[in-house]
């Protein structure tokens, strides 16, 4: 069997076998409380996503509420709101948002920050590309005018928009956290989470989505950066081993 070898100091070695190492590994990664609070909150959000998949794709369920919340939107916003809206959505479009994070982690990357890099691209990435599946899956459409200000192409089903900014907040927040102090912490959480809701909010003012699409999209963004943190995390626990 292999070994390797460590010293607790040069007089008194100590013998610790490679499969022994893992072992601990193991057994303190089953036995953290933050990846089991992660595991838990990427279980809810999947089953939250499935759940709306299966009534979108039957249309009944909680889909009753999607045109009596849209129609309540549409009589109650303003010709500025649109405008405002219509900018920040054109701003925020998914595959401009995943270009800015390729072009980010090649930063990280360059700098020796690879790990953080590799997983701010394949979370984007990986959302952008499940997003798409899940579009092609339910081919939902999208509300029409009057509830939409205009009437945007493809599906809507989920909100490619939310889907990415808010996997784009969790994981930068996740990569970020270990070197950020108290005050950067708080800051990155509000942020996040005006970013996030103003997102939702955009999505919903301007008719482009139904009330569930935005919803299962922030769902799946919870797996996602579930995914992130928890590989984080056994990652920290792996290295002080």
């Amino acid at each position: 069997m292999s070994e390797v070898r460590l010293s607790t100091s040069s007089e008194d070695p100590v013998s610790i076998t490679i499969p022994g190492v893992r072992q601990r590994i193991y057994r303190d990664v089953l036995r953290d409380k933050h990846l089991l609070l992660t595991a838990f909150a990427g279980s809810i959000g999947l089953l939250v996503f499935g759940w709306l998949c299966d009534a979108v794709g039957e249309q009944d369920g909680i889909t009753v509420v999607d045109r009596p919340m849209a129609m309540w939107i549409a009589a109650h916003r303003s010709a500025s709101e649109e405008q405002v809206a219509l900018l920040a959505a054109k701003a925020t479009s998914p595959l401009l948002l995943v270009a800015l994070v390729v072009a980010a982690s090649l930063v990280l990357w360059i700098r020796d920050h690879r790990a953080e890099a590799v997983l701010l691209t394949s979370a984007v990435v990986g959302a952008y590309a499940i997003g798409g599946l899940a579009k092609l899956g339910e081919h939902r459409a999208r509300p029409s005018v009057p509830l939409s200000v205009v009437q945007e192409p493809g599906a809507s089903f989920p909100s490619g928009h939310v889907l990415i900014l808010a996997t784009i907040a969790l994981v930068t927040g996740a990569t970020a956290w270990g070197h950020l102090h108290r005050r950067g912490k708080c800051l990155a959480v509000t942020v996040a989470a005006v970013a996030t809701v103003a997102m939702s909010l955009d999505r919903l003012a301007v008719g482009a989505h139904w009330l569930t699409d935005v919803t299962a999209s922030l769902a799946l963004a919870v797996v996602i950066g579930s995914l992130v943190i928890g590989a984080i995390r056994v990652r920290r626990i792996a290295s002080v081993k």
